[in-house]
């Protein structure tokens, strides 16, 4: 007998306040155990980018495991909303002729149980099924069940935050760049209300003015802000700053850091003239 051939599906699980890219992902297939393993964290660090693109790496918690089987079992916690943030897992499908698209649905059914835990929903696997009961009769003068509300509908009021209030132009000319969590706002809304005020909001920390620091912060980037010797601000520092503005005290500090990473940068040696071609294949050097 022909032994049946295995594939490895790598199933993944997003939350996310963008509701776009929350979810159950698409499934990648694999047939090698080792490649479906390597993939997987590649994969996952992908994730961190896509899901804090105004952050780094170093704002995660990556849990990399291998089950029993040695297949890959990985978490993503952390980031720009302190919690879980993406769930994956490595299945083996085996594939026969008789069942083929039966058995490659059984890692998304996996997936989906794994998950449920999060959600208020347990599947218990080891209770026994009982005899099936007779249907009832429809009762005629029941009530119509009322319309189902979309999930997605209902938790939008509550994990989006509104934007904080402030005056018009507040952060006009500041860099920003925001790191860790907060409890009035998150990554996108922090973002979002720093432009809308008036913010550059940038990803390196050479470029800010200010680093608004938020919980559970990256250590690696703590420890670097405090190397550049950095101004930071914290979360109601940054809410009054959206209200008041920045002072002028401030905004000469800003001006002379500016200029002293001006002076510090090495200067970019000019080009060399460009030599334009003649007919005759001479060069003459252009003025």
């Amino acid at each position: 007998m022909v032994p049946a051939r295995a594939l490895y599906a790598i199933t993944t699980w997003v939350w996310d306040d963008d509701y776009e890219k929350e979810g159950l992902q698409e499934p990648e297939i694999y047939d090698d155990k080792a490649a479906a393993n390597t993939a997987a964290r590649h994969l996952m660090r992908r994730l961190a980018d896509r899901l804090n693109p105004f952050g780094d790496r170093d704002e995660y918690n990556f849990e990399d495991n291998l089950d029993d089987e040695g297949l890959y079992r990985g978490q993503l916690e952390g980031g720009p909303h302190g919690r879980i943030a993406v769930e994956m897992c490595v299945y083996k499908v085996a594939l026969n002729k008789a069942s083929t698209r039966e058995t490659a649905k059984r890692p998304l059914d996996n997936a989906k149980y794994a998950w449920a835990g999060e959600n208020g929903a347990d599947h218990d696997d080891g209770e026994e099924e009982g005899e099936e009961e007779e249907p009832k009769k429809p009762n005629k003068k029941a009530k119509p069940a009322p319309k189902k509300t979309s999930i997605k509908a209902g938790l939008s009021h509550t994990n989006r935050k509104s934007m904080p209030r402030g005056t018009p132009n507040s952060l006009a000319g500041v860099r920003l760049l925001f790191t860790g969590t907060f409890s009035s706002m998150d990554r996108t809304t922090s973002v979002a209300t720093a432009k809308k005020f008036g913010a550059d909001v940038v990803r390196r920390l050479e470029d800010t003015d200010y680093v608004v620091v938020g919980e559970r912060a990256g250590p690696k980037k703590l420890q670097v802000m405090n190397e550049l010797e950095l101004e930071t601000v914290t979360e109601a520092e940054f809410l009054a700053m959206l209200r008041e503005g920045v002072g002028e005290d401030k905004r000469q500090r800003m001006a002379n850091k500016r200029t002293a990473d001006d002076e510090e940068r090495p200067q970019t040696p000019p080009r060399p003239a460009k030599v334009a071609r003649t007919a005759k294949g001479r060069g003459k050097r252009s003025r």
